[in-house]
């Protein structure tokens, strides 16, 4: 190990700011290899079994987003991305990635638990982190902004995420959780980068209320409106939707309800060049 690698993880032995990295930096050290065990073996195959529909309820990912298009997510509509197969694969990168981090961060901070599930009856998810005695939660994130989310912080969706989980746990009867942290990795260059936030009470109620807003929209069967850059075509939200391909010609719920059916995925084929 160079010096300079051996001075950064003393620096970061002395932070006080962090909840994560002091102790994976010393581990990472310590074994440099990944060694599985049956006890790793045996997670791997609770979290690629477990994954199961998400149709009929409002979860952590979706937070930030359009609410027309979480209401799209709850009622069922087959998504444009599932024929994408770079979308795939990217999502296929997501998944991996927080299973290689659960298994390594389980190893390095004892009492840790990973993929916890977590219900209200606004919300159903799961923790990627919790420590329960520590009392805090945490959620691992892959991007290729990572340069972005140093220089500016954490991404306004991702705290919204945490907001959703961590009022989620109120309700679900876990022990309170005062923090909150971030573990992001590059996906360039695979440097990690912790964020630890506490609570915000404002945030909370702001997405409670959204929540609610989404509950009562789907107990009386209606579309939330389409928002103004959407009606023009512009626009993140617009340009990044896995519905926009049919959002604004649906105009009622039982109009988005028809959609839900059996989709017949076309093979993607790639246009191989012929040889001169």
């Amino acid at each position: 190990m160079s010096t300079a690698s051996m001075m950064n993880v003393l620096k970061n032995l002395k932070k006080q700011d962090q909840l994560i990295t002091s102790r994976l930096d010393l581990w990472l050290v310590r074994n440099p290899e990944l060694v599985l065990t049956q006890d790793d073996l045996d997670l791997i195959k609770r979290l690629m079994e477990q994954r199961g529909s998400r149709v009929g309820t409002f979860t952590g990912s979706q937070a930030g987003t359009c609410e027309r298009r979480q209401m799209f997510n709850y009622i069922g509509l087959p998504p444009l991305l599932r024929v994408d197969p770079v979308l795939i694969n990217r999502f296929m990168d997501g998944t991996w990635r927080h299973v290689r981090w659960m298994i390594i961060l389980r190893k390095a901070i004892p009492g840790l638990k990973v993929e916890v599930r977590v219900n209200s009856p606004l919300f159903r998810g799961s923790f990627d982190l919790v420590h329960l005695r520590e009392r805090w939660a945490g959620e691992i994130k892959g991007t290729l902004l990572f340069s972005k989310m140093i220089r500016e912080g954490i991404f306004p969706a991702h705290e919204q995420q945490a907001a959703r989980y961590l009022l989620a746990a109120d309700e679900d009867n876990f022990p309170h959780l005062d923090k909150f942290t971030f573990f992001y990795e590059d996906k360039g260059r695979n440097n990690y980068r912790e964020i630890v936030v506490n609570r915000d009470p404002k945030l909370e109620h702001y997405v409670e209320s959204e929540l609610r807003r989404l509950k009562d929209a789907a107990t009386e069967r209606e579309l939330p409106p389409v928002l103004n850059e959407c009606v023009r075509g512009r626009g993140e939200f617009f340009h990044e939707c896995p519905y926009s391909h049919v959002c604004l010609k649906l105009n009622t719920w039982k109009e988005a309800e028809q959609l839900v059916r059996p989709v017949k995925v076309p093979v993607p084929v790639r246009k191989v060049r012929k040889k001169i």
